[in-house]
């Protein structure tokens, strides 16, 4: 499932991850876990910007990770939910 979501967000969504983070970005997918509690998955993510231009950075940050994230989920068909935490390398 990690592999899984490197490709897509690396490859996959190419186009989309430079256009909001800038040419060079890159997500490291640190664990993705299924919590039987929750019955959810857990995904932890490192985001290493590129060369970006926009000084409003800090506030599409989180809605675009979560946009990437919930539109690479739809390829797993899994039906569970999912919580992601990231963390960001300038």
């Amino acid at each position: 499932m990690k592999k899984f979501f490197y490709v897509l967000l690396n490859h996959v969504f190419r186009r989309d991850l430079e256009i909001l983070y800038g040419k060079g970005a890159k997500i490291v997918v640190n664990e993705v876990k299924y919590l039987t509690n929750g019955k959810y998955y857990h995904v932890s993510l490192t985001l290493h910007l590129g060369d970006v231009e926009d000084d409003h950075i800090d506030e599409i940050i989180q809605d675009g990770l979560e946009f990437l994230i919930s539109e690479s989920w739809k390829y797993s068909g899994k039906k569970e939910k999912i919580s992601m935490i990231y963390s960001v390398d300038i």
